[in-house]
């Protein structure tokens, strides 16, 4: 009988506090690198968020890696996908 293998391939992140996040590459819509800001009280991320992922449901997800260092691991993931 003939199967199908289905894989996803991950990128490894971290999140603020150390725990690992891994995601499907083909599910993020954007990077943003996050705004400096100069004030505590003008602060909506934690300061050690990099980059915010848009994912394709609709979710968010900030990360400690910066934006840079995500398009090179995206980029990476899916050449030695394809």
């Amino acid at each position: 009988m003939d199967g199908l293998i289905i894989a996803a391939v991950l990128i490894r992140l971290h999140n603020p506090h150390g725990a690992t996040i891994d995601i499907n590459p083909d599910q993020i819509v954007s990077l943003r690198a996050a705004a400096p800001v100069q004030t505590e009280e003008g602060r909506l991320l934690h300061r050690s968020i990099q980059c915010m992922i848009s994912l394709a449901d609709g979710k968010f997800v900030g990360v400690v890696e910066d934006c840079g260092t995500v398009k090179r691991m995206i980029e990476t993931t899916m050449e030695n996908k394809q």
